[in-house]
């Protein structure tokens, strides 16, 4: 009987260790919690913190953006009006190719220098172009906001009109028209209407006055595009680089013409 005891105490002992033990283990696991849940607290914190900070930034950089749109919405719009203003201009010199379509230019540009009479012809038939209203409108501030296309097509269109007012001042002058670059025109127009390419094949340069409502209809059209948010694909830009190219050389060869022809068109206005 004296193991009795013995056997009591170890029994005991090794339940009270086994609560001390799950005691330590519970305030270990309670300590380590509490500690994961603090820096826990920290980190969501410091997460709110900065998600409100990136949104904030989002939101004046949205703020940003916004304003950036608004304000180039705002510049396309008077682009717009400011390149249609120029186009309405332009229209001015209409009646004279509408006149020019009747001559036969080839014969003219034979006799022109001979005939006296018919350069008088050709003075009163300039004098009815108002050549200081037409470049009243300058274009030029306009073409950074308005699509490549629309200003193409704006480009052939006042390369035309100004074909026929420089011929007819040449023509005014006792001069005939074979330094005019009827190629490049030809080329031009082509690219900008290639449907009408049999047309153009038929009657040449002398009968692209026809063309000009149809060009004026395309700026239009290529304006709301722009307005409309629409934009150009690669054909279109291919399009109206091809077009620009031909009209620049056109406009510079043209300036060079002025110099022999009296009451030039103003600087900028074989643009």
């Amino acid at each position: 009987m004296d193991w009795i005891p013995a056997i009591s105490s170890t029994s005991a002992l090794v339940v009270l260790i086994f609560l001390s033990r799950n005691l330590i283990v519970t305030r270990l696991m309670n300590a380590v919690k509490h500690e994961y849940d603090s820096k826990l607290e920290v980190l969501k914190a410091d997460l709110s913190k900065k998600e409100k900070e990136i949104e904030a930034l989002r939101q004046v950089g949205f703020s940003g953006l916004q304003q950036r749109q608004t304000v180039l919405f705002n510049k396309q719009v008077e682009a717009v009006e400011l390149l249609w203003a120029a186009t309405c201009k332009l229209y001015l010199g209409k009646p004279l190719s509408e006149m020019m379509l009747r001559v036969k230019t080839e014969e003219v540009s034979k006799a022109i220098s001979q005939d006296a009479n018919l350069q008088k012809f050709f003075k009163y038939i300039s004098m009815h172009t108002d050549m200081e209203k037409m470049t009243k409108v300058d274009a030029q501030p306009a073409r950074p906001f308005v699509s490549k296309l629309a200003w193409a097509y704006y480009s052939a269109y006042s390369s035309i009109i100004w074909h026929y007012v420089l011929q007819a001042k040449l023509f005014e002058n006792g001069l005939g028209d074979s330094l005019l670059d009827v190629e490049k025109m030809t080329n031009m127009v082509s690219v900008a209407l290639p449907h009408q390419e049999e047309f153009i094949k038929k009657f040449g340069v002398g009968a692209f006055g026809y063309l000009l409502d149809e060009l004026q209809d395309k700026i239009l059209l290529e304006l709301d595009s722009m307005l409309s948010g629409k934009t150009l694909d690669s054909t279109a830009l291919e399009k109206a680089a091809k077009i620009q190219a031909l009209a620049q050389e056109l406009s510079k060869e043209n300036k060079d013409l002025t110099s022999q022809a009296s009451g030039p068109p103003q600087s900028g206005a074989l643009s």
